[in-house]
């Protein structure tokens, strides 16, 4: 997604999009960054490795990654320039989240709420209301109040979904074994990597709170509980 520069001068504030491919903050060391911060995005039509700058912000990604109404995301991807109690400010939210509805959502990711200060507190309410102006949505998150379950769930089907990458669905087997509700250790070894790409892509579901174990429905619509997407975040 590429998206061009804004601005309001009414409002007091600038939003800045790096070139296509690169991030907004300039500065940063990728070759420094943790290889631990380094993941895969299945949204793109082929593969990127992105770049997280922490924890929080990686256990994110992965999050994004399983939420199928997630069309596209970036991280570092623009610098937001505004005016607050009279002074200047510049701000580099940790990503933009598109999920198609007109509103893409520029969001800050701390791991705990005693990450967030009176500052970041008053820039929150700022952007909340204003971005919205511009056509954007904004959002602070902190991983501490997201389940934990959720998270571990989310690295657990991305481990699988690596290798082999579904291209299209009529690269599934024609022996029906995803065509029915099943159990996530009814899949054979060679059968996982599909059936985790399929919960990724919201063909497939599985309830995200509880633990992903042998036992697991799979099925073939929506969970009443347990679901994850971005629509239930925001």
């Amino acid at each position: 997604m590429q998206y061009r520069d804004t601005y309001d001068v009414s409002l007091g504030i600038t939003i800045t999009f790096p070139p296509a491919g690169q991030m907004a903050r300039q500065s940063i060391n990728r070759s420094q960054l943790h290889q631990r911060y380094k993941g895969i995005s299945h949204k793109a039509a082929t593969l990127r490795t992105v770049r997280c700058e922490s924890k929080a912000e990686i256990e994110f990604q992965r999050m994004l990654e399983c939420m199928p109404d997630v069309i596209d995301y970036r991280e570092q991807p623009a610098t937001i320039n505004f005016l607050q109690d009279g002074a200047r400010k510049r701000h580099f939210p940790d990503f933009l989240v598109d999920c198609g509805d007109h509103y893409p959502t520029f969001v800050e990711v701390k791991p705990h709420p005693s990450k967030v200060n009176q500052e970041i507190i008053d820039r929150t309410q700022l952007l909340s209301e204003n971005l919205p102006k511009l056509g954007f949505r904004y959002r602070l998150v902190t991983m501490s109040e997201l389940p934990t379950l959720v998270v571990e769930n989310c690295h657990t089907l991305l481990l699988y979904a690596r290798r082999p990458r579904l291209k299209f669905l009529t690269d599934l087997p024609n022996d029906g074994s995803f065509n029915s509700p099943s159990t996530w250790g009814s899949y054979l070894e060679t059968q996982i990597p599909l059936a985790a790409q399929l919960i990724l892509s919201g063909h497939l579901h599985i309830n995200m709170n509880s633990p992903l174990e042998s036992g697991s429905i799979v099925s073939l619509t929506p969970t009443s509980e347990g679901t994850l997407s971005w629509k239930n975040l925001i």
